[in-house]
């Protein structure tokens, strides 16, 4: 939404917080590809959501590869989901302390979550 856009802007605090926003805790969820967060943005007005605004950002390679992460894509399904019991708000939602985690999603591809310590790293 332009509220987030802006929040976005400004530093992103306050992080909104729940299942559907924080799934994995608060921070920044993104796409990889702008076709990724076009598809996830249609399903989302299909639903009745309107106002909805893609913001594009870019974090450095190095600055990428030197953030704490977990690709649960090359976990087995058994992990994964015992991942996602501990720490996600589907189950305990315990801190992770990651800087980033990818997660598979069943219909718009890998989602990215950022900790609000690494969406500082991005430009916008």
């Amino acid at each position: 939404s332009a509220d987030d856009a802006a929040r976005l802007a400004a530093g992103g605090a306050p992080w909104p917080g729940g299942v559907s926003r924080a799934l994995l805790g608060e921070g920044f969820y993104a796409w990889a590809a702008r076709a990724e967060a076009e598809a996830y943005m249609a399903s989302l007005e299909a639903r009745g959501v309107s106002g909805l605004r893609i913001v594009e950002g870019r974090i450095g390679a190095a600055q990428y590869r030197g953030l704490q992460s977990l690709d649960l894509r090359g976990l087995s399904d058994e992990a994964v989901d015992a991942w996602m019991e501990s720490y996600s708000l589907y189950g305990e939602g315990l801190g992770h302390g990651l800087d980033h985690v990818i997660r598979q999603t069943g219909n718009f591809g890998a989602e990215f979550y950022f900790s609000p310590e690494a969406f500082r790293l991005f430009s916008f």
